[in-house]
């Protein structure tokens, strides 16, 4: 049921796009050969070389945000026409403190977390290359074919990743991926990219486990427990013909068929199986999930790789149809379950709307989210209140979030805001990113740092950082005199700024802004432009009564 749902989500984002944009939308099939998942490859990640040593910087990776870019590498014909598409996730570190705090006072890297990013990244294009050159092979003469009737949605592949945790100690990514090759069914593998941040190393199973066999029994008998309803296929090696057997049989490779994959996350450790690896398709993938303090580790799981067992402080990302249980303070169980279909609602005049049905120890809620695609988030605040975070995905690249109050005696409908995470993600409550309209000289989107208040968003900077500064280009059009400043690591408010004449014909792009009066521009040469506006309620803008668009060239307001 996981591949058919990811199949008619991804169905209908091609539906909303293709009009509009190249397709983003990717499908599994049969078939496929997928590359040795990197979390089983023991080479040592080698860590870049830094400017200055251990001892005179000063890292945080726990405190470091990071974005999502997703990259489209698509097949298209000589008229333009797509012949199939395939997509991949890659992370970045995110400079938004720098630019809202100064560089000065935002955290920095360390350098085997760079390495760690790199080499993830290197690996999952390598396996979008491996994906896109079987499809060029069996989809191009297909398409030659059948051209005047072609799918576009036939044969395609995406692969979708998530931190699943981020400290000073462990990242950790986990991936999926759907390839689709017009087979009666997408094909779902998985993946995990798993780092040692204190050695540069990638962690395999060999290193977290002692003792396989075991690992191999325990993970047979949960499986059983979970799913007492499925058949699952026995081995016929020289293990025994047991499920026990078939798994030893996958974790000898730690998964590098994508059949099995382990990642971690701050309180415990989860496997994940792909259809087709201990039962038939129709019964799907299967997920095991170990606390860190679990019965089922004692003695063979290796301790210096454990979280700090508590979701306090932090954010955890839950997929559709997940029904997650953790350990608070090693005595109290939760559990939380997720689950999403497209809305019956026959009202509605967009068929993207989701019902989405959140159970939390007991508790639950069934509400319509408008969205073609959400991302889904659970939050403790250091002072131990759970919320449900909704990041969603709509028309017109816009985005929202949806947060559900999992404290009182129900579950109520979740509250909306305007807000949305916008490529960025989410890892602790204290400190993240998430992005808010700008109607301040033009209208884009800024990110703002935000902490978790009561299930409200509450910003700790009064600056945002303008996303996509290069969109939003401005010329000025005539010689006028600005405050300007020279040292871009500042905190904006320890900016020394001069009177400056800058001629006609200046390039300017918007670095941040206090959505309200105050924006930081950057010229090509990195000076800052700092302008003040009359008023933001009043159109057309103004600096000292002269409109904004008699200054500069490439204004524009959303409707």
């Amino acid at each position: 049921m996981a591949d058919v749902r990811i199949y008619m989500k991804l169905k209908r984002i091609f539906s909303i796009f293709t009009a509009c944009v190249m397709v983003t939308a990717s499908f599994s099939g049969c078939g496929k050969t997928t590359a040795t998942s990197a979390s089983s490859q023991a080479s040592a990640v080698s860590s870049q070389k830094s400017s200055t040593s251990d001892a005179e910087q000063k890292y945080s990776d726990s405190s470091v945000l990071f974005s999502k870019n997703t990259v489209y590498n698509d097949d298209t014909a000589s008229d333009d026409s797509g012949i199939f598409s395939t997509s991949y996730d890659t992370f970045t570190i995110d400079d938004i403190e720098g630019v809202i705090f100064g560089k000065d006072a935002s955290p920095q890297a360390s350098p085997n977390l760079r390495s760690a990013l790199k080499d993830y990244n290197t690996s999952v294009k390598r396996l979008n290359a491996s994906s896109f050159r079987t499809l060029k092979k069996q989809a191009d003469p297909e398409y030659k074919k059948h051209k005047k009737n072609w799918n576009y949605s036939s044969y395609s592949d995406q692969i979708t990743s998530s931190v699943m945790r981020a400290d000073d100690d462990i990242l950790s990514i986990y991936t999926t991926d759907v390839f689709y090759a017009n087979g009666a069914h997408p094909s779902t593998t998985f993946s995990a990219f798993n780092y040692d941040l204190k050695t540069g190393r990638k962690i395999t199973l060999s290193n977290l486990f002692s003792n396989k066999k075991e690992l191999a029994a325990a993970l047979a008998d949960d499986l059983k427990s979970q799913y007492p309803n499925v058949t699952f296929a026995a081995d016929s090696s020289e293990n025994g013909g047991t499920l026990k057997g078939n798994i030893l049989n996958l974790l000898k490779d730690n998964g590098s068929d994508g059949a099995v994959a382990f990642y971690m996350t701050p309180t415990g450790v989860s496997f994940t199986f792909a259809p087709y690896a201990l039962a038939s398709y129709a019964a799907g993938s299967f997920k095991v999930e170990y606390s860190y303090d679990s019965g089922a580790l004692t003695g063979n799981f290796n301790s210096k790789y454990a979280g700090p067992g508590t979701l306090k402080g932090k954010f955890i990302q839950l997929f559709p149809g997940d029904s997650r249980n953790f350990t608070e303070n090693q005595d109290k169980v939760y559990n939380i379950s997720i689950a999403e279909e497209p809305s019956k609602d026959t009202t509605l005049d967009d068929p993207s709307d989701y019902d989405v049905t959140v159970k939390f120890n007991g508790k639950k809620n069934k509400s319509t989210i408008h969205s073609f695609e959400n991302d889904y988030y659970l939050a403790e605040t250091k002072g131990g209140k759970y919320y449900l975070f909704v990041g969603t995905h709509e028309e017109n690249d816009l985005q929202s979030i949806y947060i559900y109050d999992l404290n009182g005696s129900r579950i109520n409908d979740p509250d909306e805001f305007e807000d949305g995470f916008y490529d960025s993600v989410p890892t602790n409550t204290d400190g993240f990113s998430a992005g808010i309209r700008s109607d301040t000289m033009s209208t884009y989107t800024t990110m703002g740092y935000f902490t978790v208040s009561d299930g409200e968003l509450k910003a700790k900077s009064k600056w945002f950082a303008a996303k996509e500064a290069n969109l939003n280009a401005l010329t000025l059009k005539k010689d006028m005199t600005f405050k300007t400043a020279s040292d871009t690591s500042a905190s904006p408010e320890k900016l020394s700024f001069k009177d400056e004449k800058l001629t006609a014909g200046t390039k300017l792009q918007f670095l941040r802004t206090d959505n309200n009066k105050t924006t930081d521009l950057i010229t090509d040469d990195d000076q800052i432009i700092r302008v003040t506006i009359d008023s933001k309620d009043k159109y057309p803008q103004t600096i000292n009564g002269k409109s904004i668009e008699d200054i500069f060239k490439g204004i524009v307001f959303a409707g």
